[in-house]
This record gives structure tokens, sequence and C-alpha cells, in this order.
């Protein structure tokens, strides 16, 4: 008797995930958006307040640990195959804005990620690439990321490709300044402070330091940076 309840179990909760899979490809294409708690428990969600998600293609995974950004008029478009990462975070996210035409793109958005108003994160029609962005990084005003030039350049001699689409990869606690665009296959250490207006097409690799210009290039070593404005508490350190 045990056996045959045993068996009845088995079978019902086969049948039950195998409903739930086909119920899920049919209505949602496999396309997911999961919430994870504190204690990480996932739970499936349809709705994320202040994110219009679109799903183009199928078996996509949006995954956004609690407590969520405060997203303001944000928008995320994928593809088939692609996952979207968002570490936990209280911080404002204004018009953060990610296009994923092709198939299989990865972005990781690290905890205490903040935008101020607008950032974009663009990819070409290559599969694959990946976005990661660090723990307590702050974003102005008007930032972009490119993992594409959009267009092709090729060797004039041997006609072959030479601005293949490549991945970006931003440290920790990382400050973009307002107007800044990051392109295809940078590396940004950790501490740095990317300057107002500022055109990265190289790795920016010694942490700790302010990279600015067009295009960007260090120009200030050994320093460390805070959310916080200056206050007349720090006029005594400016004298100093």
């Amino acid at each position: 008797m045990d056996m045959i309840v045993n068996m009845n179990i088995i079978c019902k909760n086969f049948w039950k995930k195998f409903y739930n899979k086909f119920v899920d490809q049919l209505i949602f294409g496999g396309n997911k958006i999961i919430a994870v708690d504190q204690n990480g428990k996932e739970k499936r969600i349809f709705f994320v307040r202040g994110l219009f998600i679109r799903f183009k293609g199928k078996n996509s995974t949006i995954i956004l640990h609690k407590p969520f950004p405060k997203f303001i008029c944000s928008r995320i478009s994928l593809g088939d195959n692609s996952k979207v990462i968002f570490k936990e975070s209280e911080d404002r996210v204004k018009k953060f804005i990610i296009r994923g035409k092709p198939n299989g793109v990865f972005v990781t958005v690290g905890k205490n990620f903040s935008v101020m108003n607008g950032c974009r994160i663009i990819f070409g029609k290559l599969p694959g690439m990946k976005v990661n962005i660090g723990d307590d990084c702050m974003f102005a005003t008007n930032i972009t990321l490119r993992t594409s030039d959009g267009h092709i350049v090729r060797n004039k001699d041997n006609n072959k490709i030479l601005n293949y689409d490549k991945g970006i990869e931003i440290g920790n606690h990382c400050w973009v300044v307002n107007n800044s665009q990051i392109f295809k296959g940078v590396k940004i250490a950790d501490n740095c402070v990317i300057g107002s207006n500022s055109l990265v097409l190289k790795n920016c690799d010694e942490p700790n330091c302010i990279y600015a210009g067009m295009p960007a290039r260090k120009v200030k070593e050994n320093i460390t940076w805070e959310r916080r404005g200056i206050e007349v508490s720090d006029l005594e350190t400016l004298s100093d």
C-alpha cells in the first residue's frame, strides 16, 4: 500500500511539473521575473514598479534581489536566452534602459546601484555579450554603455572585420559622471571616477584614480570618493 501511495505522489508531482512547464512555455515563452528575498527565497513576480519589461524572445530571466532599486521610468528589452540580475539596492534608478536586441546577453548590476537621470546599455547584434557593474556604483546623468560600434570597420587589404563586439566590466565603488560614454571591451578598476563628458575607449586599469577626457586618460591618482556632498563641517579639512 505504501508503495502505491508513493507512486501516486511521484506521478502527481511529475505531471504537476510537466503541466507548469508546458503552461510557462505556452503563455510566457519561458520568460521569468524572479524576486529574491533576504533569505534567498525565490518568488515569481509579474510586475516591478517603475520598470517596464518587454520580452521579445523566449527563455530569458530577470532576477531582482530585495530590496529593489527605486526604479523610475526604466525599461528592459530582451531577446532569447538572456539574463539580467539586480543585487539589492534602495537607491534611485531613473531612466535606466537595457536594449538587448540579440540573443544571450547578460547584465549584472551590483548592490547599492544608483542612476540620477538616464543610463543606456546598448548591445549590438552579436550574442553572448556581458556587462558587469560592481557594488556601490553611482551613475549620474546621460550615461551610455555600448558593447558595439554599431557599424562594421574592415581592413582594406584583407577585408577582415576590425571591430567585433566586446563586453564591459565596471568595478566596485565607481562614480560615472554626466554625459560619459563607455565603449566595448573596457574594464574599469575599483574605486574610480570617470569625469564628466568622458569618452572611455580603453581600460582604466589602476584603482583609486580619476579618468577623464576624450579619450579618457588618468588625470589623478590615490583618491577615494563619497556619495555625500561637501558640508560646512568639512571646511576644516579644506583649509588644511
